[in-house]
């Protein structure tokens, strides 16, 4: 028999300090339980998620993605009484999985040709501080755009490097969005306009009377995690061309479907804003696809019967879809969103090359609004036109290089879809650009706020054409910024 090696297998002895530890851990834990015991569950969750998320930083990519869309970090901070330093952490989570691909994988940082002209708007906006009315409030604006603008828009690039990272990404936005569609009808549903659920689905001041309601039936405007319905219906309609994507180019049945439920509560939550902006940018979506085939006119006869069934199931929508044919006829509010647009014009023919400064509109508004004596509303108004409000903040340089960032990233993604290796990688550039498309439409009616939004799906979408041209490479191939622009 051969002899056993019996020191191999001792065992080592527990340290004093572990053993002295455990007693002392079990009476913390035992009085966090006991008064706050919403800290000790919540820690008791984020430790293990913290340890996967060291030893795999991408995971927080899609999560960092769900929650932003969601407004978690904002919610958390007005409902919740979450410090802020805690809820503006969450965004920079982002930085984990970036230092990860730059310094321990080796991989460039990602510039693409849409970044330029991002620096540049974030110079002019800096430019604009100086000469502002009140430059404390235009420095508010212009700190709030570089963090929920420049360097979101950075991380989210830098982060999305495969297109299974990207196809994660878009079904955190989907569920993001169908998580709020749902929660919205389920509000609607049961007329629970008095709960917020959690600062989720929350409901704007803004009601109207339903036509033909004989008692005057009041229909609130649901708002959902932001608070305002126009900018929610504007973000949540972007959705709908990625719920698309998903539908054409998923394998497996079930998630073809899922993505079908998903667009189908999203476009519930977008219609209950009842936002008249957003049925005109869902009219122009229909005939941009329409234009590139994605939408041909068999697919219109189930469309229009889907759409009657939704405005005969909610009978306000008649209400605002005829508000919206008579938004020419004497309507009060097309008056004054006129005056607010006009108005914006004339600041910006006085102040033709960096604007009033950032943010700075509101504070003009009734020097230049009664000149038109169409419906001048006291107080800061803004301009209701991202285009016309861009151009009196920001001057001609500003609104060009906005519009240099939009259009040439358009350009890539129209590239990107025609060149394509596959009709998935197709399917993908195609929605990022409709949804561009439903942003640009939407914002003839709105101005410019809730920029975190914006820069989240610009990033995702200036990301989706350089994914796909890293992958056409040879995969020995490192990963070269410069050349994935060049396609």
């Amino acid at each position: 028999m051969l002899p056993v090696n019996t020191t191999a297998v001792q065992p080592k002895p527990v340290p004093a300090w572990l053993v002295l530890l455990f007693p002392l851990g079990a009476v913390i834990v035992s009085i966090t339980f006991a008064t706050k015991p919403l800290i000790l569950i919540g820690l008791l969750i984020a430790i293990p998620v913290a340890l996967a998320v060291l030893r795999k930083p991408d995971l927080l990519i899609p999560v960092v993605t769900f929650l932003i869309f969601i407004n978690a970090p904002v919610v958390a901070v007005q409902y919740h009484r979450v410090p802020f330093v805690i809820a503006a952490a969450i965004p920079m989570l982002l930085v984990l999985p970036v230092a990860h691909q730059v310094f321990i994988k080796r991989q460039p940082i990602i510039l693409t040709g849409a970044t330029p002209p991002l620096f540049l708007f974030m110079l002019v906006q800096l430019l604009g501080v100086p000469h502002a009315l009140r430059s404390d409030d235009a420095a508010e604006v212009v700190f709030a755009s570089l963090t929920e603008g420049m360097v979101l828009y950075l991380l989210v690039l830098n982060v999305i490097r495969s297109s299974s990272m990207l196809r994660q990404v878009i079904w955190a936005l989907l569920l993001a969005g169908t998580f709020l569609g749902a929660l919205g009808l389920f509000q609607q549903v049961t007329r629970t306009y008095n709960k917020n659920y959690g600062g989720f689905a929350q409901v704007s001041n803004a009601a109207f009377e339903v036509a033909g309601s004989r008692t005057g039936q009041l229909q609130p405007r649901l708002a959902g995690p932001i608070g305002e319905k126009n900018f929610y219906a504007q973000y949540m309609l972007m959705l709908i061309p990625l719920g698309l994507s998903r539908w054409w180019a998923e394998e497996r049945t079930e998630l073809r479907v899922l993505a079908l439920a998903c667009c189908f509560l999203i476009g519930i939550g977008a219609a209950l804003t009842f936002s008249r902006g957003a049925m005109v940018g869902f009219g122009v979506l229909v005939m941009m696809m329409m234009l590139a085939g994605y939408i041909r006119v068999r697919h219109l006869i189930p469309l229009a019967i889907g759409t009657l069934l939704i405005c005969l199931t909610v009978p306000a929508l008649q209400t605002r879809f005829q508000k919206l044919l008579d938004a020419g006829s004497g309507d009060i509010s097309t008056q004054s969103r006129l005056t607010e647009m006009m108005a914006a014009a004339m600041v910006f023919v006085d102040h033709p090359i960096v604007g009033v400064g950032p943010g700075m509109f509101r504070y003009h508004y009734e020097d230049y609004a009664d000149i038109f004596g169409l419906r001048l509303l006291a107080g800061d108004r803004a301009s209701h036109n991202l285009y016309l409000g861009m151009a009196a903040e920001n001057g001609l340089l500003g609104i060009l290089c906005f519009l240099a960032f939009l259009g040439i990233t358009l350009y890539r993604l129209r590239r990107g879809w025609v060149t394509a290796r596959s009709p998935a990688a197709a399917h993908t550039c195609a929605a990022f650009f409709f949804s561009l498309i439903a942003f640009m439409a939407t914002s003839m009616f709105l101005n410019f706020a809730y920029v975190r939004y914006f820069w989240l799906l610009a990033a995702i979408a200036g990301a989706a054409p350089t994914v796909m041209a890293a992958e056409i490479r040879s995969p020995s191939d490192p990963i070269d910024s410069t050349s994935m622009e060049s396609r």
